[in-house]
């Protein structure tokens, strides 16, 4: 695209060509040196935030959202600004390496795994909830960010019956659930894990490894109380075709016929979990009968 603009440019006798920058992630400086060649204007690039100074305004610039770049979307454009009432603590996870903590060396970051992990529960939860490493809180909630070493985004806020739960659980002793609770990990992304074994790293033949995408977690004080609750993750399939199910019995379509040409699926068994009748929508009619 640049080399198009640049020589669209030069056609037209337009002898500069200034790019002004406006993301941090951006590097022109390349594309510059390789294009210049071939052009005969000349080239160049700026990056607006280094016009000036940002230290002699700013204590902490901060990176997106930041006080530098608020700063100039409240003088450009203040009504796409949210009231500062409703921000988060505004911090993020740095590198551990000095070198890139620093900044004299440089490397991608995971923007899902920078953030807090406030982003796990519900903002007004999250607003008076305790931050792991970064804030005391006042709700009993806490919140917890996905740890760099997993794949996936995974943060979590539960409450203090949760916390109870999960420090019994990672030293292996009997837990006390006094109460029915949730605790959320409803942040964009997920992760792969296990659905039977909580300290699986890996897939194994038989510990049900699978995706697990954003969700609500459900505390019970008893076994028993979770009788007749679905507790096999659900494969691609069966979500695919929960989805077709509900949209065609929302369009009052009957019937739905899988025509199935693979030997080693079990569409009756997934069938039956997750696309029943009274899961669309309508309960089951005379008419759904194989015989009619």
């Amino acid at each position: 695209m640049l080399r198009d603009v640049a020589t669209g440019l030069a056609g037209q006798g337009i002898p500069k060509l200034v790019i002004l920058n406006g993301h941090g992630g951006n590097d022109f400086r390349q594309m510059i040196r390789e294009l210049q060649p071939a052009v005969s204007l000349f080239l160049c690039t700026v990056n607006w935030y280094q016009v000036v100074d940002p230290k002699l305004f700013f204590e902490d610039l901060g990176d997106h959202a930041g006080e530098l770049e608020t700063s100039v979307m409240l003088h450009l454009a203040p009504e796409l600004v949210r009231p500062l009432s409703e921000a988060g603590p505004g911090r993020a996870r740095r590198f551990t390496i000095t070198a890139l903590r620093e900044g004299w060396a440089w490397a991608p970051r995971r923007w899902r795994q920078v953030t807090d992990g406030a982003t796990a529960c519900p903002t007004y939860m999250s607003r008076a909830a305790a931050i792991t490493a970064l804030r005391a809180g006042t709700n009993g909630w806490t919140c917890m960010p996905t740890n760099p070493a997993n794949e996936g985004n995974e943060p979590m806020c539960v409450d203090e019956q949760w916390m109870a739960f999960m420090q019994a659980l990672e030293t292996k002793a009997t837990p006390h659930v006094k109460r029915v609770r949730v605790g959320y990990m409803i942040a964009p992304g997920g992760a792969p894990g296990s659905n039977t074994d909580p300290f699986a790293k890996a897939a194994t033949p038989t510990n049900e490894w699978g995706y697990d995408p954003p969700h609500v977690m459900l505390l019970a004080t008893d076994l028993n109380e979770l009788e007749g609750i679905p507790t096999k993750s659900p494969s691609t399939q069966a979500l695919v075709l929960r989805d077709v199910a509900t949209g065609l019995a929302g369009q009052g379509i009957p019937k739905l016929v899988i025509l199935n040409g693979h030997g080693g699926n079990d569409r009756g068994g997934r069938l039956s979990r997750c696309c029943k009748a009274e899961a669309v929508g309508r309960p089951p009619r005379v008419s759904d009968s194989p015989a009619s």
